[in-house]
C-alpha cells in the first residue's frame, strides 16, 4: 500500500477483496458506476463514492453490490461536512484506538473500463 493524504472521489484506492476464500488487495477507482449504467460518466450525477447506511438497501446504484460484492478499503481516517451558519465545517474521523489504519466497509463493482468501490457505513 502506498499513503495517499489527499484522496478525491475518481482517484485509485486500495482495497481488499474476498476471492475463493483468500484476500487480494486490488486497487479500485473510488466512485461506483453500476454495469447497468449506459449514459455517459459526464452524466452521472448521483453521488456513488459513499453508500450511507440508511439508504444503501433502497438505492438501485447499490443494490446489487450491496448482495454480492462487499469489501474493506484500507485508510487512516476520513472527512464528514457540517453545515454551519459559516459555512461547512470539516470533521476528520480516525480509529477510536489511535491505530493508523481505519478499515472501511465497502461495495465494489466490475465497471465498464475497470473495478470501481464506493465507502460504505455498512459492515460487510
Amino acid at each position: 500500500m502506498r499513503a495517499d493524504y489527499n484522496v478525491c472521489p475518481t482517484d485509485p484506492v486500495d482495497t481488499v477483496v474476498e476471492h475463493d476464500g483468500q484476500r487480494d488487495l486490488v486497487q479500485m477507482r473510488w466512485g461506483l458506476v453500476p454495469y447497468w449504467w449506459s449514459k455517459p460518466l459526464k452524466e452521472l450525477r448521483a453521488s456513488t463514492f459513499k453508500a450511507r447506511v440508511e439508504t444503501v438497501e433502497t438505492k438501485p446504484f447499490f443494490r446489487e453490490s450491496l448482495k454480492r460484492k462487499r469489501c474493506l478499503m484500507p485508510i487512516s481516517g476520513y472527512y464528514e461536512w457540517q453545515d454551519t451558519p459559516h459555512g461547512k465545517q470539516p470533521w476528520y474521523f480516525t480509529a477510536r484506538d489511535g491505530s493508523p489504519i481505519l478499515t472501511v466497509a465497502a461495495l465494489w463493482t466490475n465497471g465498464r473500463t475497470r473495478r470501481q468501490a464506493s465507502v460504505s457505513n455498512r459492515a460487510p
